[in-house]
């Protein structure tokens, strides 16, 4: 019984704002403004906050995404460390890790890509990866198959891989 006094009273009051509405276009056009801002600023702030602080990465197992870097502990205060390794630091660590699912390299610094296509050549910019950097951030290739260990390309042969959507 008390639902059924609330029901009519909320379709009361809807009734008295829609007449209320009616009267004075101005307040009208002012009250749908205001709502349109609000909810247009709410969605905005939802959409950073959920695009920044809870999926800020599209990747597979992001929250589990570390990056390392060396420092020298002798040396107080100064900050001498480097986050930027040499290919064969990078194999050691790989063959002695024990304690991450995997480990992958990338280097973006100047890397360009030619593509040629009827349109005449188009640069894009590209970076260097070690194998199965696609597998490991959860990226499938478009077409044919990833980079592997196995398939990979020794050293300074060159491979292609391509993730342009056309």
């Amino acid at each position: 019984m008390h639902w059924e006094i609330l029901l009519e009273n909320i379709v009361r009051d809807i009734g008295l704002a829609i007449r209320s509405l009616g009267r004075d276009r101005r307040s009208s056009l002012l009250a749908i403004a205001a709502l349109a801002l609000g909810i247009g600023a709410s969605t905005v702030i939802f959409s950073l906050f959920y695009g920044v602080l809870l999926h800020p990465f599209p990747y597979k197992d992001s929250d589990r995404l570390v990056t390392f870097a060396l420092e020298n502990l002798t040396n107080h205060g100064a900050s001498t460390g480097r986050n930027w390794f040499s290919w064969q630091e990078f194999l050691t660590f790989r063959e002695q890790n024990h304690i991450f699912e995997d480990l992958v390299a990338y280097h973006g610094g100047l890397v360009s890509m030619v593509l040629r296509d009827g349109n005449g050549p188009r640069l894009y910019p590209a970076a260097q990866v070690t194998a199965s950097t696609f597998d490991f951030y959860g990226v499938p290739p478009l077409l044919g198959r990833a980079i592997t260990w196995h398939s990979a390309p020794s050293r300074g042969t060159s491979c292609g891989w391509c993730s342009i959507k056309v």
